[in-house]
């Protein structure tokens, strides 16, 4: 058995192979990229009923405070399929507090959220990028939202590779299994699009 995208803490778990992406890297990534940018803090919105979540929140607090940059809005984000009125009112505080604080860009977790604080800001008379930067965390519709979102990309295939390797070396490995556990992880890149102001068109 080969875990994909997981983490578990539980002792007897960490016994099995797992191959998934460095999500802390990649908040991390999205934060410097925004900073790299001209923006000061960068607020985040999580949905963070997901096995991903953590290591997002733990990727931008990280960035923030190795880059010294002042506190911005943290707002938790329900997933909004059941019951889409109280996601409206998450994603209104969280531009609530961009207005108030004057925080200029966001990292959203996951693409349907970005793209649903995107369309909020619009309809606020905000710009995307002009008046709110925005990169998304998963990259998996980002492409579609209204603005194109930048979005930090998992290295799907990647994983899929690597888990389907492992799982063949210890098949083939013989008697001893293969040795001991391994843990890989893989980085995930920025893909740049329209909604963080750094795309150039062709």
């Amino acid at each position: 058995m080969v875990l994909l995208e997981r983490r578990f803490a539980a002792t007897a778990v960490h016994e099995l192979d797992s191959v998934r992406t460095d999500h802390v890297h990649g908040a991390a990534l999205a934060v410097e990229h925004l900073v790299r940018l001209g923006h000061g803090p960068v607020g985040l919105g999580v949905y963070d009923r997901t096995p991903t979540a953590p290591s997002v929140r733990a990727g931008h607090l990280e960035a923030s405070r190795r880059l010294a940059l002042p506190p911005a809005p943290d707002v938790p984000l329900p997933k909004g399929d059941d019951d889409p009125e109280q996601l409206d009112h998450a994603i209104r505080m969280l531009l609530d507090g961009c207005v108030d604080t004057g925080c200029r860009a966001l990292l959203v977790h996951t693409d349907d959220h970005a793209t649903r604080v995107v369309e909020a800001a619009l309809d606020r008379g905000l710009t995307v990028p002009g008046d709110l930067a925005v990169v998304a965390y998963d990259d998996e519709v980002a492409a579609f939202a209204p603005v194109p979102l930048t979005a930090v990309t998992s290295p799907r295939h990647e994983l899929g590779r690597e888990a389907v390797r492992m799982l063949v070396d210890r098949v083939t490995s013989g008697p001893d299994g293969g040795g001991p556990p391994r843990h890989v992880q893989l980085l995930p890149r920025l893909t740049v699009r329209r909604s963080c102001g750094a795309h150039v068109a062709s």
